[in-house]
């Protein structure tokens, strides 16, 4: 069984186009999970019928905009599937069975260690990363050579890793950068991240400009020197062993998930909340007043690891 789970905050008409072509070109038998981030633009309304119609499995229509992460963290928490499926809203299926080239990764690349498969959205682009070329079990994919990210847009993990690392990281908010973080998490732990050598699978229509909400983009962009340093502090944490690289959930479901109620809050669990030692080492950095991003290509960052090194050395010889 694949569990498909979905996040949507308004674009009604994308959102329609994603669940479209999942019913006409998935082929594998599927549950469709959704988690609305409280939309305003008629979303709620249609996936009602929908859930109603028996269309959608699970639906949680949240109170506010939590983000991706802590929204995509409460299907994850409901799934029980041998597989969980992020797709993000603006996803458009383009062919029929479309779900066999990942599951046949995952199932072939054991060897390689695979602890995730993702579509990559960015092949063409001028930062795309360079791949290596992979076969395995009579399988071909391509494990990315310079970087540890996993594209979030459409990614499959199987239950072992989940079991393993945990949730999405709630630590950036509504900003993104899970799926980067994932994939830190996934290679510090010996994983490596796969793309699907198949094209034209799907479209991202959220990366054509026509439909890009320009002022999200905007202040997201602004945002990215912030999520980037948050980044590089959560990397450090983890190779420090201060920070677990097994994700718990940050927040917990108002009330418990039941399939006769639609309708969520989502609490900050206290006993989840960040660590003193976590908090104390965020200051730390602070006061560090060391300039410190977190780069897309960190396998060949040299300068990152050498700031980590200087870091590690004062953090261990801190005053406590």
């Amino acid at each position: 069984m694949i569990d498909i789970c979905i996040v949507t905050w308004n674009r009604l008409e994308l959102t329609q186009k994603c669940i479209d072509s999942l019913k006409r070109y998935t082929e594998k038998e599927i549950n469709i999970l959704i988690a609305d981030n409280a939309s305003a633009d008629g979303t709620r309304d249609y996936l009602t019928k929908l859930y109603d119609e028996g269309v959608i499995d699970k639906l949680i229509l949240l109170n506010r905009n939590y983000g991706i992460a802590a929204a995509s963290n409460c299907l994850w928490e409901l799934s029980d599937a041998d597989y969980f499926v992020k797709l993000d809203n603006d996803i458009e299926i383009n062919q029929a069975g479309w779900t066999e080239p990942f599951l046949n990764i995952l199932k072939a690349g054991k060897r390689n260690n695979i602890g995730a498969v993702s579509y990559n959205f960015y092949r063409n682009a001028p930062d795309a990363p360079v791949v290596n070329q992979v076969e395995s079990e009579g399988v071909r994919f391509e494990i990315p050579q310079n970087t540890a990210e996993i594209y979030g847009g459409c990614v499959f993990i199987n239950k072992a890793i989940h079991k393993e690392l945990g949730f999405w990281c709630e630590d950036f908010g509504r900003y993104g950068w899970e799926d980067t973080d994932y994939g830190i998490r996934l290679m510090l732990s010996g994983y490596n991240c796969a793309f699907i050598r198949e094209d034209n699978l799907m479209l991202h229509h959220g990366e054509t400009e026509d439909v890009k909400d320009e002022k999200y983009m905007d202040f997201k962009q602004k945002k990215f020197n912030d999520l980037s340093k948050m980044m590089a502090a959560n990397f450090f944490m983890y190779l420090l062993g201060i920070k677990s690289k097994k994700a718990e959930r940050r927040y917990i479901l108002k009330p418990e998930y039941s399939l006769d109620r639609l309708k969520y809050s989502l609490d900050v669990d206290s006993v989840l909340s960040e660590s003193e030692e976590i908090k104390e080492f965020r200051r730390f950095l602070r006061n560090a007043k060391m300039e410190i991003s977190f780069p897309r290509n960190i396998k060949d960052s040299q300068e990152l690891f050498e700031k980590y090194k200087l870091l590690k050395e004062m953090w261990l010889n801190r005053q406590v």
